[in-house]
């Protein structure tokens, strides 16, 4: 008697097809498994190289923005400043013509505390002999209603400059038509 008998035989390759086929079954369930992962991991690689366009393209947008924005404050900047200079440039022009309409020594003093002010903002320090007048008319001169409404200071504040406290500066500036609206 043989080894193998034809049923035998074919009984051990029924077994090997049936392992094969699983495996095979396997196998197929793998690779689908891994296309199906590749798919998906492809859309998302495109999803984030899109997104990486779209922040690179916000970023060159944003910089630009930037750069605009930047140029056009240092315009205003310039454009402020100008006016800021004309403005004191016709306040000094008003003030000498004041000066001239009223010589009086007590007021001109109190101008000159305004023009040390005035000097102050525009960055030229006080010197001299006009520094000294100047804070010893503040300091001591008594309130005049006629400078006042001379000098186009608003009410109380001539006085409260006869007595050393600060002026303010735009509200003189408007009252003395000087600002431009």
């Amino acid at each position: 008697m043989g080894l193998y008998t034809r049923k035998s035989h074919e009984r051990e390759m029924r077994a090997l097809r049936e392992e094969y086929e699983q495996r095979l079954g396997e196998l197929r369930a793998a690779v689908s498994e891994l296309k199906e992962e590749n798919r998906r991991l492809s859309a998302e690689v495109a999803l984030l190289s899109s997104q990486k366009a779209a922040v690179s393209d916000a970023m060159i947008a944003a910089g630009e923005a930037k750069n605009r924005m930047e140029a056009e404050l240092g315009e205003f900047v310039r454009s402020e400043k100008e006016i800021a200079v004309q403005a004191a440039q016709r306040a000094q022009a008003l003030l000498e013509e004041v000066r001239t309409a009223y010589p009086d020594r007590a007021d001109e003093a109190r101008f000159a505390a305004f023009e040390e002010k005035l000097d102050a903002l525009l960055g030229a320090p006080p010197v001299g002999k006009d520094a000294e007048d100047a804070e010893i008319a503040c300091a001591n001169a008594p309130a005049d209603a006629d400078f006042s409404a001379a000098a186009g200071v608003p009410d109380g504040a001539a006085g409260e400059a006869g007595r050393g406290a600060d002026w303010d500066l735009r509200q003189v500036l408007d009252t003395l038509g000087l600002t431009e609206n």
